[in-house]
């Protein structure tokens, strides 16, 4: 031992991946890994997660219903913790508040229910500090929430 002082671990964030994080194989590797060393705890609700498999079907000619139903249950057969149902007090939290894509609000009320920090892809502005829905959360890109994580 050199004498340096161990490095301190937060408690683990939960993480609520979004459907535009979840849909990239390699966005999602960096999420299940983060979430396999113990720097995380992911989460996700079925919308995220048949969204998910919506865009895949469209993109990708070979992704069938079939495999669409697999990569769902191998994700919630990996992390039986992950899914999240959205509670009414979850909406009502988030029911007035102006968003940039109201379509994205099933993602907030997610989020809220799993007390967790919603992770997207190239967007901004699906919660912002003080808030009001639970405290100073704020929506991160996968990389500035990977650059915040430190592993012991």
């Amino acid at each position: 031992m050199t004498g340096e002082a161990p490095e301190v671990v937060g408690p683990t964030r939960i993480v609520l991946g979004d459907a535009n994080v979840l849909y990239s194989r390699v966005l999602r590797d960096y999420l299940v890994y983060a979430a396999d060393e113990g720097a995380i705890s992911i989460r996700w609700s079925r919308a995220i997660l048949i969204e998910v498999v919506k865009h895949l079907q469209v993109n990708n000619s070979t992704f069938d219903d079939k495999r669409a139903e697999l990569l769902i249950r191998l994700l919630n057969d990996a992390y039986p913790e992950a899914e999240v149902e959205p509670t009414a007090q979850a909406r009502r939290k988030v029911k007035g508040l102006v968003m940039p894509d109201d379509d994205d609000r099933h993602v907030l009320v997610a989020a809220v229910a799993a007390r967790g920090h919603p992770v997207h892809r190239q967007r901004q502005g699906l919660l912002t500090r003080g808030d009001g829905v639970g405290g100073d959360r704020a929506a991160q890109a996968p990389d500035q929430m990977i650059d915040g994580v430190r592993v012991a």
